[in-house]
């Protein structure tokens, strides 16, 4: 299934001393029926608590999974992709759900989350506006880097203009360099430019 595809390319990018994850993994074996696969989606769908049933349209075609309606956020527009994904036999998910309320970007949480939410392609939020002082989310950022157990707050440079968080220095593996991001939001950057590096010793 497609959820696994994407687990394994995830346990590979979090195991330490990888840089980069190339997947080139193919779904095989026998499937359901579209028609089967699209009845399971809609049941994991309603059956799903963070999802309105009603919001969410389904079809299948040929094992890939087309997601259409309109969500209330960008949690729950991940949230389909992902259920979709779990149900055996789709092979992919094209995900064309719209949201509502685009004013917060989707903060990535691993304990929420089943995947890296930032690199799906559908994932196009645009920055809104802040009234916060640049240097005072500068420094949410580094404090919130600081008290991380996941980030070595030393490694990590935090510049931030009109809102948007850039981060640079090295880091030592790809979950600090995620966990830094999540950080950055939390700190109440409006966008962060990721320029962390992965070193590995």
């Amino acid at each position: 299934m497609s959820k696994a595809r994407r687990a394994a390319a995830r346990d590979a990018r979090n195991t330490v001393g990888v840089v980069r994850v190339e997947n080139r993994i193919a779904v095989r074996g026998t499937a359901p029926a579209d028609s089967v696969i699209e009845e399971r989606i809609e049941s994991a769908v309603a059956n799903d608590p963070y999802l309105e049933r009603y919001e969410i349209g389904v079809n299948v075609v040929d094992r890939t999974a087309y997601l259409y309606g309109t969500v209330d956020s960008y949690f729950e527009k991940g949230r389909a992709d992902d259920t979709a994904a779990a149900v055996q036999g789709v092979k992919e998910v094209r995900n064309n759900l719209s949201v509502d309320y685009m004013d917060e970007p989707l903060v990535y949480d691993p304990y929420v989350h089943g995947d890296y939410v930032y690199e799906y392609g559908w994932y196009d939020y645009i920055p809104y506006h802040t009234f916060a002082d640049d240097r005072e989310i500068k420094n949410e950022i580094e404090d919130e880097l600081f008290w991380s157990p996941f980030v070595d707050a030393d490694q990590v440079d935090v510049r931030v203009s009109d809102g948007t968080a850039t981060l640079s220095g090295t880091v030592d593996s790809w979950n600090e360099r995620e966990a830094a991001v999540e950080n950055a939001y939390e700190g109440g950057a409006v966008w962060v430019k990721n320029h962390l590096t992965v070193v590995v010793d």
